[in-house]
């Protein structure tokens, strides 16, 4: 029995709420109320980002396996936010995560837009996530970008740029 004699309830034990702990995911084991918090052996991967983000309300949760090609990432995650508060905290509490279950040799969260409303980019070596309000989301159409490329009728429509006869690249000139 907890400490003020009331029935054991399925709330996460740091917060005594009944809304999802910011710490911990909670995760039933069988029919014993006992919880799973991630500690610094667990590492900080794909399926956990997308479980924070859940955890965090985000809206249109898109997951994008990169081209081999793409050196810098493995995964291109895009995600909306309701306001440009919600986004950012989003954004912070991933990092926060991330900073928490570091290892050594893993880089440094990087973040973009930390000023900007609409978007937030972070960068956390193998992911990059893009926090953006629905609005910018469906201007620019990242995952249209990054799925269709080559396919997309609004790129095949764009002419193509031709350079003048006389451009020459990366000439200095000198008098």
């Amino acid at each position: 029995l907890p400490f003020n004699g009331a029935r054991a309830s399925p709330m996460c034990p740091r917060e005594r709420r009944a809304s999802l702990c910011r710490f911990c995911t909670l995760r039933p084991l069988s029919n014993i109320k006992v919880y799973f918090f991630p500690g610094p052996a667990e590492a900080f991967t794909l399926d956990l980002l997308v479980s924070l983000l859940r955890q965090e309300n985000a809206i249109d949760l898109c997951v994008i396996q990169v081209p081999n090609h793409v050196s810098y990432t493995e995964y291109f995650l895009v995600v909306s936010g309701l306001s440009p508060r919600h986004i950012r905290a989003m954004a912070f509490y991933a990092v926060r995560v991330y900073k928490f279950l570091k290892k050594d040799k893993d880089p440094n969260a990087k973040i973009e837009g930390k000023d900007t409303d609409d978007w937030i980019c972070i960068d956390f070596g193998n992911m990059v996530v893009h926090l953006m309000l629905p609005g910018t989301r469906q201007r620019y159409e990242l995952e249209k970008l990054w799925t269709l490329r080559a396919f997309d009728e609004q790129l095949r429509k764009i002419p193509a740029e031709t350079l003048p006869e006389d451009f020459i690249l990366d000439v200095e000139l000198t008098k």
